[in-house]
């Protein structure tokens, strides 16, 4: 399925590569789970590529600004580095709203329609 969901051979690889690359999901929440980090990798991997959309930048998903509860980003004063350590429960109950039937717009998809 993989290979003919990408248009993009790379991409469709690349997607290989890394679901291969860490354990398979076992429950709902777990393939949730594993969908997010295999998304998340590969917007890290490109982020200001040539090919990436200004309009729609490659970030770790979700911001701050989109799930506040979902991350918690702590400084380390002495170097200056902000480390973000995903608070994982919240951001699976996060993806399960954001994507439930109830705001997925459905644009007549009744059978017949």
């Amino acid at each position: 399925y993989v290979e003919n969901f990408f248009s993009c051979r790379d991409c469709a690889n690349h997607f290989i590569i890394a679901a291969n690359s860490i354990p398979y999901p076992n429950t709902d929440n777990d393939a949730v789970f594993w969908l997010w980090t295999l998304h998340n990798r590969a917007n890290g991997r490109l982020a200001k590529d040539i090919s990436e959309d200004p309009e729609y930048p490659k970030i770790q998903w979700p911001s701050t600004d989109n799930c506040p509860d979902c991350v918690n980003e702590s400084l380390d004063i002495f170097s200056g580095t902000v480390t973000k350590m995903w608070n994982v429960p919240m951001l699976i109950n996060y993806i399960k709203e954001i994507y439930s039937e109830t705001n997925i717009e459905q644009n007549d998809l009744t059978p017949g329609a």
